[in-house]
């Protein structure tokens, strides 16, 4: 089936039921519903990028290079171009969309080596970026249009510079085996030598190259990931907090507070608020 094209975000025919929609220096963000099981035909949108933050349910996309499945709390990069289709979850999922238009995306390429995958994040800085655009997206006030600008180049940004550290360390298998391991056990006690031993690398190698490649420490790679799972955790479920600061390896709910203020701007009352209404 031949793929219909969009020029541009403006073109795009916003399937589902939109919520709310601004426009705001060069991008369109919007939050948009879609009932259970629904489908979007196979279409591209031509030389416009994409993020695309869930909310709540999920839903399945198929490319001709690979299918991924995004469930909440999960971000999706989309380069302009890639012809794909959607299939939605049996659960009503929400999105939230950043569309940076031609001249946006033309201008951060100017100043780095932007990449032209796609690419989605369950983890990390760049999608606490994303909760913080769409905590500011959801309170908007007459700074709003400036701090979202602002956060919207930080999310290019890192996503850009997430590939070309995947390109840089593709090569050295060891790594993968100890991102795999941290990803595993994050929620235990986990110390740089045993992770090194685990892996044969020296521990001063390991911190060096895991710097390199992910942009942060160790430790600082652990505390995202629980914060990521809290996040995933708050969104999608009604768990007691204290519970879901015990499963992701904080000391008490009063941890989990402090940390996830610090990430995402929001408490996890505040969170459980924004991501779970509609």
């Amino acid at each position: 089936m031949k793929a219909v094209q969009f020029q541009s975000y403006k073109d795009h025919p916003f399937w589902g039921r939109i919520l709310r929609r601004q426009e705001i220096a060069g991008s369109v963000l919007s939050e948009t519903a879609y009932i259970p099981h629904f489908s979007v035909p196979r279409h591209v949108h031509d030389q416009v990028g994409y993020f695309c933050l869930t909310l709540q349910g999920g839903y399945a996309e198929y490319s001709r290079l690979q299918t991924r499945e995004l469930g909440p709390a999960t971000l999706l990069y989309h380069s302009p171009g890639e012809a794909h289709s959607d299939k939605f979850s049996s659960d009503e999922t929400r999105l939230f969309c950043i569309w940076v238009s031609r001249e946006r995306l033309r201008a951060v390429r100017d100043h780095t080596t932007a990449a032209d995958n796609s690419a989605h994040f369950t983890h990390g800085s760049t999608l606490q970026l994303a909760f913080r655009v769409y905590k500011e997206f959801r309170s908007m006030d007459e700074v709003s249009p400036l701090v979202i600008e602002g956060l919207t180049l930080e999310l290019l940004a890192e996503t850009f510079r997430a590939a070309q550290r995947e390109v840089k360390y593709f090569d050295q298998p060891w790594i993968k085996r100890a991102r795999d391991l941290i990803q595993a056990r994050f929620n235990d006690t986990l110390l740089v030598s045993e992770i090194a031993e685990s892996v044969g690398v020296h521990p001063v190698h390991l911190t060096r190259v895991f710097r390199g490649r992910f942009g942060c420490t160790v430790g600082e790679y652990v505390r995202q990931l629980r914060v990521d799972s809290a996040c995933r955790e708050l969104s999608n479920s009604r768990k007691p907090l204290a519970e879901i600061a015990t499963t992701a390896g904080f000391c008490d709910q009063a941890h989990l507070s402090r940390t996830l203020k610090r990430f995402t701007g929001m408490t996890p009352i505040e969170f459980r608020s924004v991501f779970r209404s509609s």
